[in-house]
């Protein structure tokens, strides 16, 4: 720190610095009248003398220390609490040459980096934008879901940029106390103010702003929690309008995975947050370029094939594809391997979404019930889901789950009528097979019937496709909404298309696996001796019995 910085820093924190400058001062005198007191009792005569004096030094000492200490108490109280001392401890200054992430090193954002970089280029050059007096960036609001990589961003931001990172989470700004909140957030502001004079700028990273910023209570009653709240946002919302009127070289990035509507409007109008950027889940390429980025320090089997792990891991999140490599990772030391080969990492994945393998005790009557339930599942996806990939079929209980069937949609698709009928369907398989073979069916159908119905509902009452012909959304009604759009005539008709949807679903289910028994019963024998099927497995079987003519190669 050059003089320079070490005036601004005093300049900006004297009044700390005068605290404990008291205290030391204090604790010095306290000592100094402590030795004096203790040669004036040596130097006494008399006994007298020497009680009386003695006394009245006790007194006096006592009760100086009692007044400096209570002194001091109060003012580190008031300081703590309501002068930012707390609220600094969680507010950690990063030098950019400590963050570390490079702009190389964000994989898997081919499209947001693009609009990223362009705020990086507006903070590098803010001089020249200030000589042609173009109105300089303040704000960028990170939205999407968690685990896609924000804080990596924002922190590649302060990297480019060569700008201090002050961090920060949404929660550090709600305290017990009326008021932490605000001084949170006018602490915050000051050491950026100090960092961007000593650095030329400073970025402020709030993450899960939502914790505090969510829309203002319009009429706070009780406790003082609806006061602290709305107190909290409008001290950010003076202290951004403070950057602009003090054209500071400060930028706030906010992250959050809520919706943008969730949170204050006056927060997110323009001139505050200048940049609304969505962060989305990774796309095919990204996906595989996320898989191999994170594989390249790793030695690897032959048989790893990433464009089949990007297919297969569709919706997943960066997160949870970093997740599915360490796991990966762990079962190949697991398994006295020396590389991660391809079913190290389809294990993972299974791990990562649904969960460790259950050790729940089943007999093989009811692992045969299981094996056919999900050879329902798969037979009428494989046969009815045209736009659908079958990747697995697993009778491996995982995360509460005693099996599973593993359909996903063509990447860039919204799902359409078909699509839609073909989920219903395959829903229902597992229901149909089980009162085929058994004649009844088991707890294990609930969640299956619980999104048959729903899919149906929604069909009806959202997108326009029940048989009634019924236009309009009605699934999103409240206490405001006339009544006449949640009239019984309304609800009823919704509930006549859903089960329409249902029965020929269920009808439709019950002719193809009755004509596929034989198929079914194969399947079942598969599963239950293999404990699952892969997606080539699943399609030979298909081929064996001559009802895929054209299939969709996923590799």
């Amino acid at each position: 720190m050059n003089s320079r910085q070490f005036k601004i820093y005093f300049q900006s924190n004297y009044k700390p610095l005068l605290l404990f400058g008291f205290i030391i001062f204090s604790a010095l005198v306290i000592f100094i009248v402590s030795i004096i007191a203790t040669l004036n009792f040596i130097k006494m005569d008399s006994i007298f003398q020497q009680s009386m004096w003695a006394g009245m030094l006790q007194t006096l000492l006592l009760v100086f220390v009692w007044t400096v200490t209570g002194l001091i108490q109060t003012l580190l109280w008031v300081y703590l609490v309501f002068g930012g001392g707390f609220a600094q401890l969680t507010h950690k200054k990063i030098l950019p040459e400590h963050v570390q992430i490079r702009w190389s090193d964000v994989i898997g954002m081919t499209s947001i980096k693009t609009e990223v970089w362009e705020a990086i280029t507006l903070l590098k050059e803010r001089a020249r934008m200030k000589s042609m007096g173009a109105q300089l960036i303040k704000g960028i609001i990170l939205l999407g879901p968690p685990g896609c990589g924000k804080t990596y961003l924002a922190k590649a931001i302060a990297t480019e940029t060569g700008l201090p990172f002050l961090a920060a989470s949404g929660s550090d700004f709600v305290g017990m106390f009326v008021g932490t909140g605000t001084a949170t957030i006018k602490s915050l502001f000051k050491r950026a103010r100090l960092f961007s004079e000593m650095y030329g700028g400073c970025i402020i990273f709030i993450d899960e702003i939502d914790s505090f910023a969510t829309k203002r209570i319009t009429s706070p009653t009780g406790t003082g929690a609806g006061i602290d709240h709305n107190a909290t946002i409008n001290q950010l919302l003076t202290e951004m309008d403070g950057i602009k009127n003090e054209q500071s070289n400060i930028v706030i990035i906010a992250a959050t995975n809520m919706k943008e509507s969730n949170l204050d409007e006056a927060l997110m109008r323009p001139g505050r947050f200048d940049r609304k950027i969505q962060v989305q889940r990774p796309n095919l390429q990204e996906r595989e370029d996320l898989i191999k980025y994170y594989l390249k320090p790793l030695q690897t089997a032959p048989d790893v094939n990433t464009h089949v792990l990007a297919k297969q891991t569709v919706y997943m999140s960066a997160a949870e594809i970093v997740a599915m490599v360490r796991e990966a990772s762990l079962l190949t030391i697991r398994d006295h391997k020396t590389q991660i080969a391809q079913q190290h990492l389809m294990k993972a994945y299974d791990r990562v979404i649904y969960g460790m393998e259950s050790n729940t005790f089943r007999n093989d009557e009811e692992k045969m019930r299981t094996a056919y339930h999900e050879a329902g599942h798969t037979i009428i996806m494989v046969l009815e889901g045209h736009n659908f990939d079958v990747v697995k079929a697993t009778i491996i209980a995982r995360g509460g789950f005693m099996g599973y069937m593993m359909p996903v949609l063509s990447e860039g698709r919204n799902p359409n009528k078909e699509d839609m009928l073909a989920n219903i369907a395959c829903s229902l398989g597992g229901y149909v097979a089980e009162n085929l073979v058994y004649n009844t069916s088991s707890s294990g159908v609930s969640e299956d019937m619980r999104m048959a119905a729903y899919r149906a509902y929604l069909m009806s009452a959202a997108y326009g496709l029940g048989p009634s012909g019924l236009i309009g959304n009605y699934t999103n009604l409240d206490s405001e909404t006339p009544s006449e759009f949640k009239s019984p005539g309304i609800i009823k008709t919704i509930e006549e298309d859903t089960q329409k949807i249902l029965q020929q679903c269920l009808e439709k289910t019950r002719s193809m696996l009755t004509t596929e028994r034989e198929l079914l019963d194969i399947m079942a024998k598969n599963l239950f001796d293999k404990g699952e099927l892969n997606y080539d497995e699943i399609i030979n079987l298909h081929k064996t019995h001559g009802k895929i003519k054209v299939t969709r190669k996923i590799d």
